[in-house]
This record gives structure tokens, sequence and C-alpha cells, in this order.
């Protein structure tokens, strides 16, 4: 998404939470499971985030999860820690 498009949600959506997750295009490209990036190199396929379409890193996310260096489970606990430090969900 482009920084407009989360701008505007921000000041729309007062309990939106930005979780970045954040990858690089080759990791991205090697978890698609969806084959869209496939498709792309094949010429299927136009208006690709971060390949011909530009993507806009986010500048203040609530939350980073980095998707190379956390486990999936450090990710989650990130995301859980923080949901419950702003009251939005309760520890459980």
């Amino acid at each position: 998404p482009y920084m407009e498009v989360r701008d505007f949600v921000l000041s729309k959506i007062k309990s939106y939470i930005q979780v970045y997750l954040k990858a690089s295009l080759e990791d991205v490209k090697r978890r698609d499971v969806k084959g869209l990036y496939k498709k792309f190199q094949e010429k299927k396929q136009c208006n690709l985030i971060g390949v011909d379409d530009r993507y806009d890193v986010p500048r203040n996310p609530h939350i980073v999860v980095d998707t190379v260096k956390e486990t999936l489970r450090e990710s989650t606990a990130k995301i859980l820690d923080y949901l419950i430090q702003e009251k939005v969900i309760s520890n459980v």
C-alpha cells in the first residue's frame, strides 16, 4: 500500500494498528504461495507491488515483525504483547 492510503486509514480508524511484516523482495518471492511473482516473470501479471509498482515502507508502524530474523513464535509473541499492552486484548 501507498503511504497516502495508510495515512488515510490511520486518520479514519482510531483503533487501527499497523503491523509491518519486514521481508526482502527475495524472501517474498521465495514464499509466494499464490505464484504472483512467477506470473509476473511470465508476463501474465502486472502492477506487482515491490516490482513494477512501488512499495512504501511504513513510517511509524506500531509493530515491526522481521520475518527473516524472528521465528513465528517470536513474531506472534511480539504482536500479542503489544495487543495486551494497549489493552486491545486481555492477558489470557
